[in-house]
């Protein structure tokens, strides 16, 4: 009778222990978040011609799905975001003339298409989806006079290092011979040549099978016992800021390889220029730029983009 009995008591334990594990397990899945895959090569044609507008009839019965407006997100969307609203968002970025899936899973191609939308209708660009970013995309684009793509050219502004003189430096013909030449091949429609000797960066777009010359900045790579990896590779990643130190931090990555990253030159917490010298080997390795240099990369040159070093 007493065995029976610590039978019957070790077969309650053993059920009651079951069921608190399978309880725990029930909830720890319920309340775990899903994160959505993020591949980290992607294709994006962004657009390079003015406010092309063009929809076709198919791309109208799809659209006529959703509202056109602003109620139907109701939260800000962003990485790991899925669902109509997402897909809302991604048919009107093709409206735009992003070549993105419409598949509404908000992976790296839409973040992307999404920073480079916002960095062109001058709004703050943080590759998230919120009130200010959804007025602008529910306006059509021929009414949205803010977002202006700029034609393939060489492109200067007095708030960037491109419109140095090339004089002192090498002819657009000549690099354009280069590159075209050398048979570069991206995934995209563009193309970063880092010229360590003369500490600059070229950037290319393809134009009617060509590479034509976008813009060229100067730069400080590596110092010598610290130097830049040189080769070819792609843009593999980006974010908005690292920090270097206490009171250092560098803005507006976009990573080549490893630890090696284009990003700008040294700020301190309060983004002042703590370090600006570009134009000599100097760095730890990584590629410094002029703030709006590197938040040109940043914003505007997708995964996936070829990178020279030499």
């Amino acid at each position: 009778m007493h065995k029976k009995n610590l039978i019957n008591l070790f077969t309650i334990l053993l059920l009651t222990t079951c069921y608190w594990s399978y309880t725990n397990y029930v909830s720890s899945s319920t309340n775990s978040p899903y994160i959505a895959p993020t591949p980290k090569i992607d294709f994006i044609n962004f657009p390079t011609k003015n406010n092309v507008y063009k929809i076709y009839p198919s791309k109208k019965e799809l659209l006529s799905q959703y509202p056109r407006n602003i109620t139907i997100i109701s939260n800000v969307l962003k990485i790991g975001s899925r669902g109509n609203a997402v897909k809302y968002i991604q048919n009107r970025l093709v409206d735009y003339g992003y070549n993105i899936a419409t598949d509404g899973l908000y992976t790296a191609p839409t973040y992307d298409a999404i920073l480079n939308f916002q960095y062109r209708c001058r709004l703050d660009f943080d590759g998230e989806v919120g009130m200010r970013t959804l007025e602008k995309l529910n306006m059509p684009p021929v009414d949205n006079i803010e977002f202006n793509t700029k034609s393939v050219s060489l492109t200067s502004s007095k708030n960037t290092t491109s419109n140095i003189s090339l004089h002192n430096y090498k002819s657009i013909t000549e690099l354009t011979s280069s590159i075209n030449s050398s048979k570069v091949y991206s995934a995209t429609n563009y193309h970063i040549d880092v010229d360590l000797p003369n500490q600059r960066v070229n950037i290319f777009i393809k134009y009617s099978d060509k590479w034509v010359l976008d813009k060229s900045f100067l730069c400080s790579s590596g110092a010598s016992n610290t130097p830049t990896i040189t080769g070819n590779f792609t843009i593999s990643d980006k974010g908005p800021m690292f920090r270097a130190g206490s009171n250092i931090i560098c803005n507006y990555y976009t990573r080549i390889s490893g630890n090696y990253l284009f990003h700008t030159v040294l700020l301190d917490n309060n983004k002042n220029i703590v370090d600006g010298r570009l134009g000599n080997p100097l760095s730890h390795g990584c590629i410094r730029l002029a703030i709006d240099d590197a938040k040109y990369i940043y914003t505007s040159i997708p995964y996936g983009t070829s990178i020279s070093i030499n």
